[in-house]
């Protein structure tokens, strides 16, 4: 059986290391910026959500700067990953 995986984690870190390390912008700021609680960003950028809103999502990837989809969500066969 296959499910989707959210790649924010990825994405944010990609973000972050744009910055010099003294002026990455930490979760809590990112999450205000983008309009969300930190409780909500903490579960979208740790895959813990089971039903992402794509509103949540768009604005992740507004303020990412993300413009393929793909660089968001993966489908991933939940079979392949028990075995590794």
């Amino acid at each position: 059986m296959a499910s989707i995986k959210l790649k924010l984690k990825e994405a944010v870190e990609n973000y972050q290391n744009q910055f010099p390390t003294e002026q990455r912008p930490n979760h809590l700021k990112m999450a205000v910026e983008i309009g969300i609680s930190p409780n909500t960003m903490s579960r979208y950028v740790n895959n813990k959500v089971e039903r992402p809103e794509l509103s949540v999502v768009a604005r992740f990837c507004d303020y990412l700067g993300i413009t393929d989809i793909r660089d968001v969500f993966e489908l991933v066969d939940d079979e392949e990953e028990l075995t590794e």
